[in-house]
Formats: structure tokens, sequence, C-alpha cells
């Protein structure tokens, strides 16, 4: 289950990527638009743009696997949730605002370290797929002592 603290830590992440391999174990990543902890806190849910899907969407055809990394730009904290995939479909149009929402957010954050505010939010976001993830580990990815360890129970 999803802890308290993981779920705030993820509230706040807005730099979003996910990971995938395919059968040969070669690696692809593409960025997400947004993240969502779903009620159960079992699985999280991935918008990806429609656009920069395909390669993900074949690999998890294969393998089923996923990561995905979320970071805090500010401080560079982040966690990285391993799991299997358990649904992918076009996002519903009901999605969208949650989505733009998420964008925006990020642009204010990076505009703040120097990533202007415009190219951020241009950044190609909808339509979005939607990728659900049962999460089966976490891992703690922030830079420095530890990074790469199991999160088991410490703060992110």
């Amino acid at each position: 289950m999803i802890s308290d603290a993981v779920v705030e830590f993820l509230a706040v992440a807005r730099s979003v990527s996910a990971g995938s391999c395919n059968a040969l174990l070669q690696p692809h990543a593409t960025r997400c638009a947004a993240l969502r902890v779903a009620p159960d806190r079992l699985h999280v849910s991935m918008f990806i743009a429609e656009a920069l899907s395909q390669t993900l969407l074949r690999n998890i055809a294969e393998t089923g696997r996923l990561a995905v990394q979320a970071s805090h730009p500010p401080d560079h904290r982040t966690l990285q949730l391993k799991g299997r995939t358990v649904r992918s479909g076009l996002a519903p149009d009901s999605d969208r605002a949650f989505v733009e929402r998420h964008v925006h957010e990020l642009a204010l954050v990076v505009d703040q370290l120097g990533m202007p505010y415009a190219r951020v939010v241009r950044m190609t976001h909808w339509p979005a797929i939607v990728v659900d993830m049962r999460v089966e580990e976490i891992y703690l990815q922030t830079p420095g002592p530890g990074a790469g360890a199991p999160l088991a129970g410490r703060s992110p």
C-alpha cells in the first residue's frame, strides 16, 4: 500500500517519467504529463501524450512491467515506483483538466528554476494515454546516500 508520506510527496512531485523495456530488455523512457494515485493506494495512473506513447505501449504489451520516476525539481527529491501494468487506453476527456493542471504546476515550478513557463506549457500532453500500474516496489532515487535503496518506510 502507498503510504501517506508517498501520497503527499507525489502530490508535489511534478517532473514525472515512465520507463519500460521490451522482451529483449531494451529500455525506453518517456515524459508523463501527470501522475495520480488511485483511491485504493495500490495503483497509480500515468498520463502520457498519445504522440509519445507508442514504444511504451508496445513494451508493456510484451512485458507488462513499468517504472515511474517522480521528482520534485526544486530539491531533486525523487522516488521510483515499479510494478505491473493493469490497464492502458485513451484518457477520457474528463481527465483533461487534471492533466492540464499538472502541466501548469510543473511549468510554475521550473519557471522559478530558469525554464520558461511558456516552453513547458507547450509540451505535448493531450490527447493522452492513461496507463494504470499496480505498485509493487518503491525506491528512493534522490541523489546522495541511499539513492537506489528501497524506500522501506522512510520518508521520501
